[in-house]
C-alpha cells in the first residue's frame, strides 16, 4: 500500500510516505540528543571529507541518516540515499551516509549479466582478493590497479556477450585518495558512483562511533547492570524472530554485550562484561578473555541493534532503513524502550526493485509446455498444420478411417505403417517446419531459464543505464509519484 507509482521497470517502496517525515525534521532532535554528539559527528564527517573527498555535515540542522555495508550494492539500497537527499533538500536538513564497516561479507564480488545465444547467464567477477571473514573496516585497501585490470579483462574476454557497461566502475576506481581501510576505499567508490544521483554525501563509519559521548554513555549504562540490559535485549529478539537477530549469552560472571572488538587484519571478536569472584564492578573483555582497557574503547563497534539505537537515540532525527532493517529495528525499539525508557527518532523504510532491460527471449511455463507439445504433435500432423492437399492427404485419411473401423490386426498394422511412411515423406519435404518447431522449443526453454536472470534486482546500481537511474530519482521528486491515497505530492 505504500509503494510509489511505478515508473518503467521498477517498484519503489516508501513507508511512511515521505510527506510524513516532515514533523520529525521540524522537531530538530530526538530525546537523548546532545549538541556535543552532533558536533563530534560533524567533526568526524569533516575529517573524512578532507581526506576522502566526501561532503561535510552541518551540526546545526536536523539530520537524516541511512547506510549500508561496503560492497557494490543494488538500486534498492541507492533508493535510500536518493530519498534522504530529496527530503533533506525539501526541509533544509543535513544528510549522512553510515558505512557499516564492522560487518563481514564478500566485498569485491561483482555479478554481471551476459548473453550467450538465446540464453542469459551470470558471470561473477572477483575484482580483487579480499577476505569475507574479516570486517571490511579491518582490511587494508586493495591495489586499484588490480580492480581495473579485472574490469578491463572482463570487457575484452566477454566482448559482445556482456550486457552492461563497466565504464562507470572503471572511472570510479581510478585515481583514488589514500584510504586507511578497504571499507573506506569501497565507500569512496560508492560515493563517486552515487554522486550523479545524490550529489556529494557526508560519510561516517560504524567504527567511528566509539569516539562519541553517546557511545560512552550507553557503554557505562550497560556496565551498571549488564544482565538486566541483555535480558531485555534477548526478550525483544525472541519476540521479533523475523528480525534474524540472535540472543546474547548471559552468565553469572560473564555477559555478552552487543559489541564487537575490531583489530586490523583480525576477525572481529565478541565483547563481554566480566567480573571476578567477589567483585562488584564489571569490566570489559573479549571472547579470548583478553581485557579491553579504557584506552582500547575506540576499537569497539556496535552490533546491528545498538548501531541504529545510537543513531536514532542521539545522532539523527530520522533514520532510513531498507526492508531488512525495517524488520530488525522493531526488535531494537522494544529493547531500547524496555531498557532505557528513552524515545527514539522515527524511522522510515525505503527500497526499490529495479530491473535491467535484456534483448533476450522470456517465456512463461505454459509457453514451454505448449512448444514441447507442438514439437511432438507436428511430425504426425503436418497435413493439418500446413493445410496440405492432394492424393497423399486423401490416402492418409482413408487409412485413419480404416484403423478406426477394421479390427483385423494384420490390416491395421499395414495401415499404420503406411501412415508412418506418408508422414515421413512429408517430414522430408517440410523439414523447415519441423526445424521451426524445434527452434520454438529452444527459445521457450531459454526464455523460461532467462527469467531468473532477467528478474534479478540485485545487480550493482552502476551497471544500470542512466535513464533507469533517472527514473528512480524521479520517483521521489514532488509531483511525480502518487501517494497511497491517490494524491500527487
Amino acid at each position: 500500500d505504500n509503494a510509489l507509482a511505478t515508473l518503467g521497470m521498477m517498484r519503489v517502496l516508501c513507508e511512511p510516505w515521505m510527506e510524513q517525515w516532515r514533523p520529525a525534521l521540524r522537531a530538530g532532535g530526538a530525546q537523548g540528543t546532545s549538541s556535543q554528539d552532533r558536533t563530534q559527528l560533524a567533526e568526524i564527517a569533516a575529517d573524512h571529507a578532507r581526506r576522502l573527498g566526501t561532503a561535510p555535515l552541518s551540526a546545526g540542522e536536523p539530520v537524516l541518516a541511512t547506510g549500508h555495508q561496503a560492497w557494490l550494492w543494488h538500486p534498492g539500497i541507492l533508493a535510500k540515499d536518493v530519498a534522504m537527499v530529496v527530503a533533506a533538500g525539501r526541509w533544509r536538513s543535513s544528510a549522512v551516509h553510515l558505512v557499516v564497516d564492522q560487518d563481514t561479507h564478500p566485498p569485491l564480488n561483482l555479478d554481471v549479466p551476459v548473453r550467450r545465444g538465446p540464453r542469459l547467464a551470470v558471470e561473477r567477477l572477483t575484482l580483487a582478493a579480499a577476505s569475507d571473514v574479516i570486517p571490511t573496516g579491518c582490511q587494508p585497501p586493495v591495489d586499484p590497479r588490480n580492480v581495473l585490470e579485472t574490469l578491463q579483462d572482463a570487457r575484452r574476454r566477454l566482448g559482445a556477450e556482456l550486457r552492461c557497461d563497466l565504464g562507470p566502475l572503471e572511472q570510479a576506481w581510478g585515481d583514488l585518495p589514500e584510504c586507511r581501510t578497504l571499507a573506506q576505499q569501497i565507500a569512496v567508490v560508492l560515493q563517486r558512483l552515487m554522486r550523479p544521483w545524490t550529489g556529494p554525501l557526508a560519510m561516517v563509519l560504524a567504527s567511528d562511533l566509539a569516539r562519541l559521548p553517546a557511545f560512552e554513555r550507553v557503554l557505562q549504562r550497560m556496565l551498571e547492570d549488564p544482565a538486566g540490559c541483555i535480558r531485555v535485549y534477548n526478550q525483544s529478539v525472541q519476540q521479533h524472530r523475523e528480525s534474524g537477530m540472535t540472543p546474547l549469552a548471559i552468565g553469572p560472571e560473564r555477559v555478552e554485550l552487543p559489541l564487537w572488538r575490531l583489530g586490523m587484519g583480525q576477525p572481529r571478536l565478541r565483547v563481554f562484561a566480566v567480573r571476578g569472584s567477589g567483585q562488584q564492578r564489571w569490566s570489559l573483555s573479549d571472547e579470548r578473555r583478553q581485557p579491553v582497557p579504557p584506552e582500547a574503547i575506540p576499537s569497539l563497534a556496535p552490533k546491528a541493534l545498538l548501531l541504529t539505537a545510537l543513531f536514532r537515540g542521539a545522532l539523527c532525527d530520522l533514520f532510513i532503513h531498507g526492508k531488512g532493517g525495517g524488520h530488525y529495528d522493531h526488535a531494537m525499539e522494544d529493547w531500547w524502550g524496555g531498557w532505557t525508557g528513552q524515545a527514539l527518532a522515527p524511522m522510515a523504510v525505503v527500497s526499490a526493485d529495479v530491473l535491467l532491460d535484456f534483448d533476450a527471449p522470456l517465456a512463461e511455463r505454459r509457453e514451454v509446455t505448449r512448444a514441447v507439445w507442438w514439437k511432438h504433435h507436428l511430425p504426425h500432423n503436418l497435413d493439418r498444420a500446413l493445410h496440405l492437399t492432394g492424393s497423399q492427404v486423401a490416402r492418409k485419411r482413408e487409412l485413419l478411417d480404416m484403423l478406426k473401423a477394421d479390427g483385423d490386426r494384420g490390416r491395421r498394422a499395414a495401415a499404420f505403417a503406411e501412415v508412418h511412411r506418408i508422414n515421413d515423406g512429408w517430414a522430408a519435404t517440410h523439414a523447415d517446419a519441423l526445424a521451426q518447431a524445434a527452434h520454438r522449443v529452444e527459445l521457450a526453454q531459454a526464455g523460461w531459464a532467462n527469467r531468473a536472470v532477467a528478474h534479478r534486482r540485485d545487480w550493482c546500481f552502476a551497471l544500470y543505464p542512466k535513464y533507469r537511474m533517472l527514473e528512480l530519482v524521479r520517483a521521489f521528486e514532488p509531483g511525480v509519484a502518487t501517494a497511497p491515497d491517490g494524491n500527487k505530492t
